[in-house]
């Protein structure tokens, strides 16, 4: 018998995830799961990274990475100073994070954060969806993501 705690889990997280993965490889979007700092900062060394999404849990201004939580500063020392792209970071309350990567990484490209709890499902949705439109039209990242975010509040509109 499946818990009310797992059912949640598989129909809030786990599906939706499975989901935008599949969505996002098949246009040619490198997804990461099982994620550490290290590898964050790695993804951003790579020369082909224009853009990252971070999509973590927040506690007590630390982001969970796969092998547990870290600190903020890690977090912002962990970014390459060579990085000038976008950090698109889908972390609950992360203004203080969002904050501090600007103060040590003035040369970073926009950074979008949240200051409030995020919904998981419906921003991999938004993702999935802006995967799709990046794919379609060769713009740049950030172009995408407003057209992407005009687009759903247009659909949210006319419900």
């Amino acid at each position: 018998m499946v818990s009310p705690n797992e059912a949640h889990f598989t129909d809030v997280i786990l599906r939706p995830y499975e989901r935008f993965e599949r969505e996002a490889t098949s246009l040619g979007v490198k997804v990461c799961s099982e994620t550490t700092v290290t590898r964050f900062a790695g993804l951003l060394a790579e020369p082909t990274c224009k853009a990252l999404v971070l999509i973590a849990h927040w506690h007590e201004d630390h982001v969970e990475y796969f092998d547990g939580f870290t600190p903020i500063a890690d977090v912002v020392t962990a970014v390459p100073s060579a990085y000038c792209g976008v950090l698109d970071l889908s972390v609950c309350n992360a203004k203080p994070l969002a904050v501090a990567l600007r103060r040590m990484h003035p040369q970073l490209g926009p950074i979008k954060c949240s200051n409030v709890p995020v919904n998981y499902a419906f921003w991999l949705l938004f993702y999935a969806s802006l995967a799709s439109k990046l794919a379609a039209s060769g713009t740049d990242y950030w172009d995408a993501h407003e057209a992407t975010m005009i687009e759903f509040q247009r659909a949210a509109l006319l419900r």
